[in-house]
């Protein structure tokens, strides 16, 4: 019997008619637009698998000052991740030169780099670098610095 009332509470005819309820859609997350500029492939590899476990992004790497350039002349990047020391185009010279494109000079940049040397500091706050983090670093503190970058450009 008890089943019996069960169902009949159940059926559909028992029931005040329900209000539709559309179920709440996020809005999409941005998609963030990294590159990430190395000589050292490992380098590359590496920040390559911490930013993408991190944050909802897109990766491009780059091997050289020069192949950056030319990358930046046909897509957009939220944040440049740039070596210093690298061969042909060093980080300060290819960060001068992306400083001269007019698109492109408040693009945020951080040195990743081995570098200590307090020239090449002062040389990164004269071109407007958003952070300097020497190599080798921990992940958690490049994770806490790119995300602290990425909140300033929304």
């Amino acid at each position: 019997m008890t089943e019996k009332r069960e169902a009949d509470e159940l059926a559909p005819e028992n029931k005040a008619p329900m209000e539709k309820v559309l179920p709440e859609i996020p809005a999409p997350e941005r998609q963030w637009r990294i590159m990430v500029v190395d000589d050292i492939k490992m380098n590359l590899k590496l920040a390559e698998v911490i930013l993408r476990k991190n944050f909802n992004c897109r990766i491009q790497l780059a091997d050289s000052g020069m192949v950056c350039l030319e990358l930046l002349q046909q897509q957009q990047e939220d944040l440049i991740l740039l070596d210093i020391a690298m061969p042909e185009l060093d980080g300060i010279e290819t960060l001068k030169l992306i400083r001269q494109m007019p698109k492109l000079q408040s693009l945020p940049v951080i040195f990743l780099t081995a570098s200590t040397d307090p020239l090449n500091i002062v040389k990164a706050s004269e071109l407007r670098v958003a952070d300097y983090i020497c190599k080798p670093f921990h992940a958690d503190d490049l994770v806490e610095r790119v995300g602290r970058v990425l909140e300033r450009t929304e």
